[in-house]
Protein backbone atom coordinates (compact mmCIF):
# COMPACT_ATOMS: atom_id res chain seq x y z
CA UNK A 1 0.00 0.00 0.00
CA UNK A 2 1.20 3.59 -1.33
CA UNK A 3 1.21 6.11 1.56
CA UNK A 4 0.78 9.45 -0.15
CA UNK A 5 1.93 11.68 2.85
CA UNK A 6 5.34 9.98 2.59
CA UNK A 7 5.54 11.34 -0.74
CA UNK A 8 4.61 14.45 0.26
CA UNK A 9 6.55 16.19 3.16
CA UNK A 10 4.46 18.26 5.94
CA UNK A 11 5.10 21.73 6.34
CA UNK A 12 6.41 22.88 9.72
CA UNK A 13 6.45 26.25 11.23
CA UNK A 14 9.10 27.42 12.81
CA UNK A 15 9.58 31.14 14.23
CA UNK A 16 12.62 33.48 12.91
CA UNK A 17 13.78 36.96 14.28
CA UNK A 18 16.59 39.16 14.13
CA UNK A 19 18.37 41.71 15.65
CA UNK A 20 15.14 43.26 17.34
CA UNK A 21 14.10 39.33 18.11
CA UNK A 22 10.77 40.32 16.83
CA UNK A 23 9.68 36.88 16.06
CA UNK A 24 7.79 35.75 12.55
CA UNK A 25 6.66 32.69 11.64
CA UNK A 26 8.09 30.95 8.65
CA UNK A 27 7.36 27.49 7.00
CA UNK A 28 10.22 24.44 6.10
CA UNK A 29 9.35 21.39 4.46
CA UNK A 30 9.45 19.03 7.33
CA UNK A 31 10.74 18.53 10.80
CA UNK A 32 14.14 18.47 9.92
CA UNK A 33 15.73 21.26 8.40
CA UNK A 34 19.50 22.57 7.92
CA UNK A 35 21.51 25.73 9.29
CA UNK A 36 21.10 27.19 5.53
CA UNK A 37 17.88 26.20 5.20
CA UNK A 38 16.43 28.16 8.25
CA UNK A 39 18.98 30.97 7.30
CA UNK A 40 17.12 30.74 3.81
CA UNK A 41 13.03 30.83 4.87
CA UNK A 42 14.76 33.95 7.02
CA UNK A 43 15.17 35.29 3.87
CA UNK A 44 19.41 35.00 3.60
CA UNK A 45 21.07 34.34 1.10
CA UNK A 46 24.57 31.61 1.74
CA UNK A 47 27.23 34.14 0.79
CA UNK A 48 25.09 36.71 3.08
CA UNK A 49 26.89 34.27 5.91
CA UNK A 50 24.49 34.25 7.77
CA UNK A 51 24.73 32.84 11.63
CA UNK A 52 21.60 31.13 12.85
CA UNK A 53 21.30 30.40 16.91
CA UNK A 54 18.93 28.34 18.19
CA UNK A 55 16.79 29.40 21.23
CA UNK A 56 16.39 26.30 23.06
CA UNK A 57 13.71 25.86 25.34
CA UNK A 58 15.92 25.98 28.91
CA UNK A 59 16.88 29.53 27.68
CA UNK A 60 20.31 28.55 26.54
CA UNK A 61 21.46 28.72 22.60
CA UNK A 62 22.59 26.58 20.09
CA UNK A 63 24.82 27.58 17.23
CA UNK A 64 23.48 25.85 14.04
CA UNK A 65 26.27 25.24 11.42
CA UNK A 66 24.56 25.53 7.62
CA UNK A 67 24.97 21.57 7.06
CA UNK A 68 23.91 21.10 10.46
CA UNK A 69 20.89 18.93 10.71
CA UNK A 70 18.10 20.22 13.32
CA UNK A 71 15.36 18.24 14.44
CA UNK A 72 12.57 20.16 15.13
CA UNK A 73 9.79 19.30 17.61
CA UNK A 74 6.33 19.88 18.64
CA UNK A 75 5.80 23.67 20.03
CA UNK A 76 7.54 26.37 19.68
CA UNK A 77 11.06 25.95 17.55
CA UNK A 78 12.90 29.55 17.07
CA UNK A 79 15.45 31.21 15.71
CA UNK A 80 17.82 33.86 15.60
CA UNK A 81 19.36 34.28 12.32
CA UNK A 82 21.72 37.65 11.56
CA UNK A 83 24.41 38.09 8.66
CA UNK A 84 27.33 38.72 10.59
CA UNK A 85 31.17 37.29 10.39
CA UNK A 86 31.49 36.25 14.12
CA UNK A 87 29.93 36.03 17.76
CA UNK A 88 30.62 37.61 20.97
CA UNK A 89 29.73 36.31 24.15
CA UNK A 90 27.69 38.31 26.88
CA UNK A 91 26.51 36.83 30.76
CA UNK A 92 23.51 37.74 32.40
CA UNK A 93 22.68 36.57 35.41
CA UNK A 94 25.09 33.61 35.04
CA UNK A 95 23.93 32.42 31.83
CA UNK A 96 26.47 32.66 29.05
CA UNK A 97 24.47 33.73 25.79
CA UNK A 98 26.26 34.88 22.57
CA UNK A 99 25.02 37.67 19.98
CA UNK A 100 26.45 37.93 16.16
CA UNK A 101 27.06 41.85 16.44
CA UNK A 102 29.61 43.76 18.26
CA UNK A 103 26.62 46.16 19.72
CA UNK A 104 23.39 45.42 21.50
CA UNK A 105 20.87 47.60 23.43
CA UNK A 106 19.47 47.10 26.86
CA UNK A 107 16.34 46.40 25.33
CA UNK A 108 17.63 42.94 23.46
CA UNK A 109 19.77 41.83 26.62
CA UNK A 110 16.26 41.84 28.25
CA UNK A 111 14.31 39.97 25.90
CA UNK A 112 17.31 37.59 25.07
CA UNK A 113 17.90 37.26 28.52
CA UNK A 114 14.59 36.82 30.08
CA UNK A 115 15.23 40.03 32.48
CA UNK A 116 12.35 41.45 34.39
CA UNK A 117 12.13 44.78 33.74
CA UNK A 118 11.97 46.07 37.27
CA UNK A 119 15.72 44.65 37.52
CA UNK A 120 18.64 46.54 37.07
CA UNK A 121 21.14 45.67 34.33
CA UNK A 122 24.38 46.34 34.90
CA UNK A 123 27.47 46.42 32.85
CA UNK A 124 30.74 45.15 34.66
CA UNK A 125 33.75 46.60 34.02
CA UNK A 126 37.23 46.35 35.04
CA UNK A 127 38.53 49.86 35.92
CA UNK A 128 35.40 51.69 35.90
CA UNK A 129 32.67 51.57 37.72
CA UNK A 130 29.98 49.04 36.56
CA UNK A 131 27.50 51.19 34.21
CA UNK A 132 23.55 50.96 34.57
CA UNK A 133 22.43 49.92 30.95
CA UNK A 134 18.64 51.66 30.24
Amino acid sequence: MHNEQSCHPTPFTVEVAGHDLEFRQVRLDDRTATGAQIAAVANFKPDQLPIVLQLLDSGAQEDIRPEEMVNLHDGVNRFIVIESDRKYILTVDGARLEWPCAKISGHTVRKLAEVDPAKRLLLEREDEADLEIE
